[in-house]
């Protein structure tokens, strides 16, 4: 039986902790660096106060050791045998390291001089160079170790030491904490080379008080043979037996503990100001310029991960729905797809939470006979293995702040073999697409290793991948946390670690796959195992595409319920048919009888052509004569109810000609570069007819104009009381756009977004809203990110709760409310939405509570379909208003607690 799992990706916001996303990342870019240095706390966007410590690194092979390319340029790796990758693991990352941006990260086997520790370099002639690199890079830390090279190529013992004053004194004078290591043993060296390091060791450490800022940790003590119980012959020049296999550079163990040294100094001198990430909203919360991508859920709930088939069943002809009862739980959605009348597959789509499995039902099948149970796991992930290794998960255990802890053990049959788990299902579709092309991004969990140890347990390296790929028959890339080696021995005792990827860049990959790998040591030993904990999975992103946050004050911000009337409505039927909104009398029908007292307001639908028929002539009197009539509203008592006003643009067209829509200078051939249809480009064929047509955001006279426009409309509204939000048309680019418009995936989202960022720095006092569904290059999260960093308000666009295709894990839906702490959820309900577009009646009575729950919404705009021809329709406006009117009457709808109508009355902090 085939079958995919998926994990349901929202978790209560309650439990979320704070953590600044960007701060963790393993590498941050020279640019981005100084972009975000010294950036103060700002009210408005809920950023951190500053960047997390930014680490640049001075010195030789030793320390270079830590970071390997492959020659076939295939693998980036972080090695098991670098200290730095213990010292960065160890303290919970607290620094990040900085590369130059001159670096081609799609061609890492590059040079790297002028970044990190360079093997050969020496103190004497390379270092100077090395540390003004990292002050050019503008990093906050330098660590630094060196020596060895210049001892050995006869450099004298006075020499060396003037050439680290010159080089420790440029960075103290630049501002730059250092943090200066002894130098570890040469062990096959001559016996006065030997004895020249430890007397250079000796004056490095005396040096501890001549510097301010300077932070001497004595890395060397660790691993030489003088170190009680190592099993070294005392010999304080020398490498502790099995720390090193050359005589001159650690292997993992003497890397573990230098790291292990470096880590126990920054946990007490650097802060930990976060804590790591349990739950998807957690990065978000903490940095809302990066929303995370990956679940979290990894090792954390059990759900449903597959299906033990009974009978296949007879007679479906097509796909259909699951339906799950009993067991103890909730969440699974899942799909029976069928082929020549039996059932064939079992897919989950949402694997839920159940500590009981429940029972499965094929009831919504047009055949019969299909049986099958449905089997419990940990959902999202698989074992695999090289060489045979066999990875089971034993146990999961609450951590006490939200957080599971899965308890994993790896058997393996052979030396330097690899176990561990791959984590299959990111959201509901390929990660690759929630991260921008050229966003760099790093991924991130929690290993615990017990101290208590088995002579079996032969861990050896640990830590989290990422594997690209760039498509069938097509090489793929892999970025690993702690890469193992061949010279790798058993780590020899327990340990927590943050383990970090180096950044990858998704690029053109078609789908990139996660794992957590664990390998043993390269003894002969046979049998053996590597038992650990891990929790806390996620990603973490450094975006390529930024925006400044808007200053905003004294927003408008009067949650309810809004009608969405027809965009050629006079504001006479508002002010003369009272709550009502009764259509005139036709073929001798009473009209509409249903009345309701719950409108906040009106969405009032304006043609792009209505507002400015030609370039840079605007027209405001619609709006105007809107806003005096909401004004002067009065109700059915004689009493003045001011009502608001949401103006919606319609820059898009669906059912509509070009020419009755937009400016005729957009449609100008040629405009934009458009060819025969100007600014604008066909979509919603009916056969080769095109019905609609939508604007070509990606180009920037487009984006010209319509920012000029929303600025026009800013000046002149921005300050009314009652003009609540201007709302533009939906980030769907059309059924066509992908296949007209290849190359323009990209340009079209940062155009929209350029577009609202624009237009929403110019109402500073009103809110700007942005409906949200499709996305163009399917980048979700990170079309989210740039909203929310803008302060743009997120619309859903329909609300349709059996759309897949909006309420799917991670769609859109969850998109809008893990955005909704930070930007306004307005929702749009379409006249299609009564029948769900589909045909199928919506529960009227479920959707106020589905769209609070669901999507966070602050308002609902409903569009008021009412069509006189199917008096009988069984869902439609009337339906609506008979409900909201059980929810209340006229006195209270109108009163402070009940105009809002259930909807959320929170201000997201963009608008706070």
């Amino acid at each position: 039986m085939h079958f995919k799992s998926r994990r349901n990706f929202l978790k209560s916001i309650g439990a979320a902790s704070v953590v600044s996303t960007l701060g963790e990342a393993a590498f941050m870019s020279h640019a981005y660096a100084n972009s975000f240095a010294g950036a103060s706390a700002a009210s408005q966007g809920g950023l951190p106060a500053d960047a997390r410590p930014t680490l640049g690194i001075v010195g030789d092979q030793v320390t270079s050791k830590f970071y390997y390319v492959s020659p076939s340029k295939l693998t980036v790796a972080y090695q098991a045998n670098g200290y730095l990758t213990w010292a960065l693991a160890l303290s919970g990352q607290r620094l990040r390291i900085v590369f130059d941006d001159t670096i081609d990260r799609d061609k890492p086997d590059k040079p790297v001089n002028s970044i990190f520790a360079t093997p050969g370099a020496t103190v004497s002639g390379d270092f100077l160079k090395q540390v003004q690199a990292c002050i050019d890079m503008g990093v906050s830390d330098i660590i630094c170790m060196g020596g060895q090279n210049d001892l050995v190529g006869g450099t004298s013992l006075a020499r060396l030491q003037e050439a680290w004053t010159a080089a420790i004194q440029l960075a103290v004078s630049n501002n730059k904490r250092v943090w200066w290591l002894t130098q570890t043993p040469l062990d096959k060296e001559k016996l006065a080379v030997r004895a020249d390091i430890i007397k250079l060791n000796q004056w490095i450490l005396a040096q501890g008080t001549a510097y301010s800022g300077v932070h001497i940790i004595d890395v060397a003590s660790r691993v030489c043979g003088s170190v009680a119980g190592a099993g070294a012959p005392g010999d304080p020049s020398a490498w502790c037996k099995g720390y090193s296999k050359d005589g001159a550079t650690p292997i993992n163990v003497g890397a573990y503990y230098m790291g292990k040294a470096i880590a126990e100094v920054w946990r007490q001198e650097l802060p930990n100001d976060f804590s790591l990430a349990h739950d998807p909203l957690d990065d978000i919360q903490g940095d809302p310029r990066s929303c995370n991508i990956v679940h979290n859920s990894l090792f954390t709930e059990t759900g449903i991960t597959g299906f033990n088939m009974a009978d296949p069943g007879v007679g479906y002809t097509k796909n259909f729905e699951l339906v799950f009862t009993d067991g103890i739980g909730s969440g699974a959605v899942g799909v029976a797809e069928v082929k020549d009348g039996k059932v064939v597959s079992l897919i989950v789509e949402n694997s839920g939470v159940y500590s009981v499995a429940p029972k499965v039902s094929f009831e919504k099948g047009d055949g019969h006979g299909a049986v099958a149970e449905a089997t419990l796991g940990i959902a999202g992930f698989v074992g695999f293995a090289e060489r045979d290794a066999k990875t089971t998960v034993t146990s999961i255990a609450p951590l006490g702040d939200g957080a599971n802890e899965a308890a994993v053990t790896v058997n393996y049959p052979a030396w330097q073999a690899i176990g561990g788990l791959a984590y299959g299902y990111t959201m509901t579709s390929a990660m690759a697409n929630h991260i921008g092309p050229q966003d760099k991004f790093s991924i991130r969990c929690v290993v615990t290793r017990n101290e208590a140890l088995p002579t079996t347990d032969r861990l050896a390296a640990i830590g989290p991948v990422v594997k690209c790929f760039l498509g069938q028959d097509m090489p793929e890339y892999s970025f690993v946390s702690c890469r193992y080696s061949a010279d790798d021995s058993r780590l020899p005792e327990g340990f927590t670690a943050v383990f970090l990827t180096p950044p990858a860049k998704s690029g053109l990959v078609s789908n990139i796959t996660l794992y957590l790998q664990a390998a043993n040591d390269n003894t002969n030993t046979r049998d053996t195992t590597a038992s650990f904990k891990l929790s806390r999975f996620s990603c973490i992103v450094e975006p390529s595409k930024q925006f400044a946050a808007v200053e905003k004050s004294q927003v408008k911000f009067n949650p309810g319920h809004y009608c969405t009337v027809y965009p050629n409505w006079e504001p006479f039927r508002f002010i003369t048919e009272q709550d009502s909104f009764n259509q005139d009398v036709r073929n001798g029908s009473n009209g509409l009888l249903e009345t309701t007292a719950a409108w906040r307001g009106i969405e009032l639908p304006c043609y792009w052509r209505e507002l400015e028929p030609n370039e840079g002539e605007y027209q405001y009197k619609k709006i105007e004569d809107w806003l005096e009539a909401l004004g002067e509203y009065v109700n059915k008592n004689g009493v003045n109810v001011k009502k608001h006003l949401i103006v919606y643009l319609l820059s898009d067209s669906y059912n509509r000609q070009a020419k009755d829509s937009f400016p005729d200078y957009i449609l100008a051939e040629g405009y934009a570069d458009g060819g025969k249809y100007g600014g604008v480009y066909p979509h919603n064929f009916s056969g080769s007819t095109p019905r609609g047509f939508k604007a070509r955001y990606f180009h920037p006279k487009i984006q010209e104009r319509l920012i000029a426009l929303g600025k026009a409309l800013a000046a002149k509204f921005d300050d009314h009381e009652l003009f609540e939000a201007f709302r533009m048309d939906e980030t769907s680019p059309g059924e066509t756009f992908a296949h007209d418009f290849p190359k323009e995936r990209t340009n079209y989202v940062e155009g929209q977004i350029n577009i609202a960022h624009q237009i929403n720095k110019a109402f500073k006092k009103t809110m700007f809203i942005m409906g949200f569904n499709y996305v163009a290059d399917q980048k979700f999260s990170r079309a989210a990110r740039m909203f929310i960093q803008a302060g743009v308000g997120m619309g859903g666009v329909d609300l349709v709760m059996s759309d897949r295709a909006l309420a799917g894990r991670y769609q859109s839906y969850d998109i809008i409310k893990a955005a909704s702490p930070y930007v306004p959820s307005v929702i749009h309900f379409d006249g299609g939405n009564y029948m769900s577009n589909a045909n199928t009646p919506q529960d009227i009575t479920k959707l106020v509570d589905y769209a609070k729950d669901r999507l966070h919404a602050s308002h609902i705009c409903w569009n008021r379909k009412y069509d006189h021809n199917t008096p009988n329709a069984i869902c439609d406006y009337r339906h609506l208003t008979s409900y909201l009117n059980t929810l209340h009457t006229q006195e209270e709808w109108e009163s402070a607690a009940g105009r809002t109508g259930g909807l959320i009355t929170e201000r997201p902090s963009s608008i706070a």
